[in-house]
């Protein structure tokens, strides 16, 4: 199953990823530093909430993927694409199922930035009033603000274990008649914007295919591409725009 989000199509996991991962992320590298809260509110994650650090302190992210206290977390958004690269090279990624994913990461960050707006923002979605919480009627919160294409696994590709990616290659191939490393950097329009919009972080957070793309004047004609099927599960060919791996 796809979603769409403003012509962007992402799979379900990333929603996991910006809500769940964001705000783990947005914990460790944001908001514990700078106000000395050690965990987030219970209740969420409860295992990791179970696991104890001697002094009384409970692990965070942070010390589940990286192995060491939030003193040694690189504050900020750098912060939050370290722990998600670490997550991917890790039990999240390429230990456990093969697969190092560079939109997890991206949707890791947006999630952080989400989180990060929710109270702790000159306009944030939530205010208090009254002693009660209460949605800010001038800033509704718009998903889309958040997604971008860094979300889409055809434009900013994973990298795979040797044996799947023979696999992926070959589908690739088969399908639309180019390498992988070819069609990962065939969607140069939007890997510029990526670039752009994510600044010293894009050669963390972009595969570097996507990252080289942006800087040189290639491009594929998808209308060449061949009709049918398009992916490897099988998303119908869209004539004249991006197709990719879903």
């Amino acid at each position: 199953m796809l979603l769409k989000v403003q012509g962007v199509e992402i799979g379900p996991d990333k929603l996991s990823h910006f809500f769940g991962h964001g705000f783990r992320a947005f914990w460790d590298t944001d908001f514990a530093p700078r106000y000395g809260e050690r965990n987030p509110p219970q209740g969420l994650d409860g295992q990791v909430n179970q696991l104890q650090k001697p002094g009384g302190f409970k692990m965070g992210l942070a010390d589940l993927v990286l192995g060491f206290g939030h003193g040694s977390v690189t504050r900020g958004e750098a912060g939050v694409a370290e722990l998600a690269t670490a997550e991917e090279r890790g039990r999240m990624g390429l230990k456990i199922n093969g697969v190092f994913s560079y939109a997890d990461i991206v949707a890791n960050l947006e999630g952080a930035r989400f989180w990060k707006r929710v109270l702790d923002d000159k306009n944030p979605y939530v205010v208090c009033a009254n002693n009660k919480w209460h949605l800010n009627p001038t800033a509704p919160f718009r998903l889309s603000e958040f997604v971008s294409d860094g979300f889409d696994e055809a434009v900013n590709c994973s990298v795979f274990r040797p044996d799947i990616k023979r696999v992926v290659e070959s589908n690739i191939e088969a399908k639309v008649g180019l390498k992988y490393d070819q069609y990962c950097g065939s969607h140069v329009n939007k890997c510029a914007d990526l670039v752009k919009r994510y600044g010293e972080l894009s050669k963390q957070i972009l595969n570097p295919h996507c990252f080289e793309a942006a800087s040189r004047p290639v491009t594929v004609d998808h209308k060449s591409l061949p009709s049918g099927k398009d992916t490897v599960l099988g998303a119908p060919l869209d004539e004249g725009k991006s197709h990719g791996i879903r």
